[in-house]
């Protein structure tokens, strides 16, 4: 099970108008992807709006990122995360990654944005 924070337009627009290091985009997104797994285990945890997924703690401690300077993925390793993602013939998805995602992107575009930038959308890059 994984996320891929890629394909963020507006950053990757601005990106390429300004002045920014590989180190400081990578470090940007592992922000946002610490950012992403501290949001999917709230949500494993059951303190969104998915049922918790927590029985013993290995999911909710399973859950890792990788980040370089153009994307982060976030994802669980455990054999069965694909399972309560995406649910069984017995079991309705939990959608803890896919939903942390689309809940957070604009988030992430706005963590990222401050990271490298400020905040400081004023001045036109």
């Amino acid at each position: 099970m994984v996320i891929k924070v890629t394909g963020l337009n507006k950053v990757n627009s601005m990106l390429k108008k300004a002045i920014v290091t590989p180190t400081e985009s990578k470090n940007a997104l592992k922000k946002a992807g610490l950012y992403l797994i501290g949001k999917t285990k709230d949500s494993i945890a059951g303190r969104s709006a998915e049922p918790t997924s927590v029985d013993t703690g290995k999911f909710l401690n399973s859950v890792s990122m990788l980040a370089d300077k153009d994307q982060v993925e976030i994802w669980s390793a455990v054999d069965y995360a694909v399972h309560l993602e995406y649910g069984t013939s017995k079991m309705k998805a939990r959608r803890h990654f896919r939903n942390t995602e689309y809940r957070e992107k604009s988030n992430v575009v706005k963590l990222v944005e401050k990271t490298l930038f400020g905040g400081l959308w004023w001045v036109n890059i």
